[in-house]
């Protein structure tokens, strides 16, 4: 029943991670998750760990052992040597070590899931990030597009004008000269979209989504963030550890 506390707890903290994207960054989020190496590292210990809770929960520290032994000089100088010896052991807990044992294995296993919730955390915040920087760029890109246009419209028009006598050449020179500027930007904040696109695919191995809304964060306390969750599970951790040792000392 612990096990299954600590698992609705994780969920609890990843549910603080993943809040913080809308669903068209759910699955994104979830995918740069997996490439993150040290998430699945994390996340294939909770066998190991659940092996230890269980050891640690079981009526014997290990399994109980014998030995036989036979010695004889029958193919020796044959003087009647016939010696048998057996062996058998149970091994048992010190008083207070099964105790100890399982508050170590259980709170080891509430820091991995508050270690595995913080990074998860830290892939939350380096997704959104990189989103924002994806849609900068293209607002970006959508204003040197209308500038572009804006100013190839306005060329056009003072040529037609200086054909007709209206302006000078040196109005249209320096509207073409503007033109030119303007394509000038839009090749370059093209660029950067482009960089922001790759940034964001090699993060998540998806493309970026045309729209994102910022969820409410309004059921998150200080008390329940995955930062926080994590220092109070390592002390814990750290506390059982202490407590284990000067039990089996």
């Amino acid at each position: 029943m612990r096990i299954a506390m600590i698992l609705m707890t994780a969920a609890a903290t990843f549910g603080l991670a993943t809040k913080a994207q809308g669903s068209e960054l759910r699955a994104a989020f979830e995918a740069a998750c997996l490439r993150t190496p040290e998430i699945p590292a994390l996340v294939a210990r909770r066998a190991e760990v659940d092996a230890r809770a269980r050891a640690a929960d079981a009526l014997l520290p290990g399994g109980p052992w014998a030995t036989v032994m036979h010695r004889t000089d029958a193919l020796t100088n044959d003087r009647g040597t016939r010696e048998y010896e057996a062996e058998f052991g149970i091994p048992i807990w010190l008083r207070g070590e099964r105790g100890a044992s399982l508050a170590a294995a259980l709170t080891e296993g509430e820091r991995l899931e508050a270690e595995i919730g913080a990074r998860r955390l830290e892939v939350a915040k380096r997704v959104r990030e990189a989103y924002w920087m994806v849609a900068e760029a293209r607002e970006r890109v959508a204003i040197a597009e209308r500038r572009r246009s804006t100013a190839a419209t306005l060329a056009k028009s003072m040529r037609e004008q200086a054909g007709a006598g209206q302006v000078e050449l040196v109005e249209t020179k320096l509207a073409d000269a503007d033109a030119r500027d303007a394509e000038v930007s839009l090749a370059g904040v093209r660029s950067e979209l482009n960089q922001a696109r790759i940034a964001f695919g090699v993060l998540t191995g998806f493309e970026a989504p045309a729209g994102f809304r910022e969820s409410e964060r309004s059921g998150a306390t200080p008390a329940h963030h995955p930062r926080i969750v994590l220092r109070r599970a390592a002390t814990e951790k750290a506390l059982a550890d202490e407590q284990l040792t000067w039990t089996v000392d």
